[in-house]
């Protein structure tokens, strides 16, 4: 597109070059160019450039006559391993359209897709993206427009990996501080309720190791999982972390402290389990049991006195003697 301060008898076009911008070219196998009826130009024979960041071009010279009509190209690119695929729109109006057998895409970029279909066979996309919407001008001089601008306009789509272990993990890692924090707060009233020569305070060290064996955990069952899959993972993890918990309990602090941290901890691991086969209510079904446990914590500690709490203050008499 034609700019207002430059004149067109002032551009030398037969030093013209297509720029094909690339934000990776790690994840590139080979690329072909062809423009117009002029032989394809393979990757071999391209140039690396540094106007676009990352980008190689193609040496296309033209003349007055290839300007008085539309230039048609075409660019074929073969990709290994790449986890996504954008595109920036640089025309007046860029049409984008994706067909692929990936059954679990993530759109991504400043303007979602115009219209998609996604079937368990796999999903198409269709963007217009008109000039209005870009941060950039159609045409400019070197210096004028940041390389890096270019990539933040992208839109195109990310190949999301579902039920993978370390998605699964990190989901269920979310959990950890609700889990560490509802056991502490069990310990903690225990000690408040208990009473009798059996009861014992809770020194800070027992608090230390108890949260050591629950953040444990998560690293066991990710290893777990890496080789026998999460769900079996998950049962092993559970059940070695909540025997390790309450036999510490039930030998330091008191008998019936382990088996109330054992029934703890088996509840919340089979919920966090259940949580995750939740897509749409998972944050309704995690707030719902945040409250629970907030409305136990209140039934618990009723009667409690806080006031009283702590050493005895001595009285009138022993404060006068």
């Amino acid at each position: 597109k034609p700019r207002a301060d430059v004149s067109p008898e002032t551009i030398d076009w037969s030093g013209a070059k297509l720029l094909v911008g690339l934000s990776d070219l790690t994840a590139l196998r080979s690329l072909t160019v062809t423009v117009g009826q002029q032989p394809p130009v393979a990757a071999d024979a391209l140039e690396q450039e540094s106007l676009l960041s990352s980008s190689v071009a193609a040496a296309i010279p033209l003349s007055a006559a290839d300007l008085a009509r539309p230039i048609d190209f075409a660019i074929s690119m073969d990709f290994r391993g790449s986890s996504a695929l954008g595109f920036t729109p640089v025309g007046d109006e860029t049409r984008i359209g994706l067909d692929a057998d990936w059954p679990h895409p993530d759109f991504s970029g400043r303007s979602l897709p115009d219209d998609r279909t996604i079937t368990e066979w796999g999903f198409t996309a269709h963007w217009s993206v008109g000039s209005i919407a870009r941060a950039f001008p159609a045409s400019w001089r070197l210096g004028e427009v940041n390389p890096e601008n270019l990539w933040t306009t992208a839109v195109g789509v990310a190949f999301v990996e579902p039920g993978d272990v370390h998605q699964q993990t990190d989901r269920i890692l979310k959990y950890g501080l609700l889990v560490i924090g509802l056991t502490f707060a069990t310990i903690f009233i225990n000690g408040l309720i208990a009473r009798g020569p059996t009861a014992r305070r809770v020194h800070p060290v027992q608090y230390l190791l108890v949260g050591a064996a629950l953040c444990l955990f998560y690293l066991l069952l990710l290893s777990l999982a890496e080789q026998i899959g999460f769900a079996p993972a998950y049962v092993i993890a559970s059940a070695a972390d909540i025997a390790l918990v309450a036999w510490y309990a039930w030998r330091t602090m008191s008998r019936m402290l382990g088996y109330v941290t054992a029934v703890l901890l088996a509840a919340l691991q089979s919920y966090m389990y259940m949580l995750l086969q939740m897509e749409d209510y998972a944050l309704l079904s995690g707030t719902v049991a945040l409250f629970l446990a907030l409305l136990a914590a209140m039934i618990a500690t009723r009667n409690i006195d806080w006031y009283r709490i702590g050493p005895d203050l001595p009285s009138e008499g022993e404060r006068a003697a």
